[in-house]
């Protein structure tokens, strides 16, 4: 997931029309990561994107991009590595003993 926080500064109208009116799919480049979700939150970060990626090395590439896509605007990007789900899609792991491992 990629947690994103923007700056003060306001979006320029161009911003917005590229935000509003393209797909985030747009600026994936590498046919390896799949947008999961993209939403705008409150709190302590403003945009939140979930995306899937072969590897860490890939995933900090598509960041790096995505950030210079949106310079003046975004003040902090970070990038995080889900390594164990408790819980997706409402369906509980099956293999939690697994979990031991992470703790």
């Amino acid at each position: 997931m990629m947690l994103i926080k923007r700056t003060n500064k306001p979006l320029g109208k161009k911003i917005i029309d590229n935000l509003t009116s393209i797909q985030i799919e747009d600026f994936v480049t590498n046919p390896e990561i799949t947008i999961e979700s993209s939403c705008f939150v409150n709190g302590n970060v403003d945009w939140i994107i979930s995306f899937t990626a072969p590897n860490l090395q890939v995933a900090k590439k598509f960041s790096n991009m995505f950030s210079n896509s949106f310079t003046e605007n975004i003040q902090k990007l970070e990038l995080v590595e889900t390594l164990f789900f408790v819980r997706k899609h409402h369906i509980f792991n099956p293999n939690m003993e697994k979990l031991r491992e992470f703790l």
